[in-house]
């Protein structure tokens, strides 16, 4: 073979290379875009918290938190208030048979919520104690009231009844005096609040009476004659 074949045989084998070698690095390059181009980040599924409505109580989210809309794994947090006259019994997850509890602030937490919840909450009247203050006295709820548990809104009866050698002198409440409608029977009108009576008691006294004539009875110092 001459010289000049052989160049020219040359020549086409580094073209021949050349191309090829280009071809395989955009057959590389297109494979990298189309793995780059199906890597995708997965949407996590969210939840909803429903309450189950009373007129008794409110339910409210905190700020920034959306009860329609719990990203799994994700936190809720919620106040229950109970309205005027109610309290709140017992908040729970339905179907479960645990009551959640709140914090020192009132705030209820879900954690780690991965499945759609229905909040279950029991509000009840609320109920007041009737307590009493003072000394040589007893004292008795009239039939069907209960001094330990008076509804909001409600009356309270009562008697009172002094010690032996004891009078009643008077019936506070709220510092104001207290009249009985009847002998010893009073009453504690739409309580809202715990109620606490002050009964003061002062010792039985009698009059001394002096009959005759011709004579002066004078009582010793400390003495009264009228009040012993």
């Amino acid at each position: 073979m001459s010289k000049k074949k052989k160049r020219s045989s040359l020549i086409f084998l580094l073209a021949a290379t050349s191309l090829f070698g280009m071809a395989g690095c955009n057959s590389e390059s297109g494979i990298s875009k189309s793995l780059d181009s199906s890597t995708t980040s997965e949407e996590k599924a969210s939840f909803k918290i429903t309450f189950e409505s009373n007129d008794n109580f409110t339910i409210t989210a905190l700020e920034g938190y959306d009860p329609l809309h719990v990203v799994e794994g994700k936190e809720f947090k919620f106040r229950v208030i109970a309205k005027e006259g109610y309290r709140i019994s017992s908040v729970a997850i339905a179907g479960e048979s645990y009551s959640l509890l709140p914090d020192e602030e009132g705030v209820y937490v879900l954690e780690n919520v991965t499945k759609n919840i229905v909040l279950s909450v029991q509000a009840e009247v609320a109920t007041y104690r009737i307590s009493f203050v003072g000394k040589n006295f007893s004292w008795k709820a009239l039939e069907g009231f209960d001094a330990t548990k008076v509804p909001y809104g409600s009356d309270f009866k009562f008697k009172l009844t002094a010690d032996e050698h004891f009078n009643i002198k008077d019936v506070l409440y709220k510092g104001e005096p207290l009249v009985a409608q009847e002998e010893g029977v009073y009453t504690i009108s739409n309580v809202k609040e715990n109620v606490s009576i002050s009964v003061n008691t002062e010792i039985d006294s009698f009059t001394i009476a002096f009959n005759g004539n011709n004579f002066v009875m004078n009582a010793l110092e400390g003495f009264d004659a009228t009040k012993v």
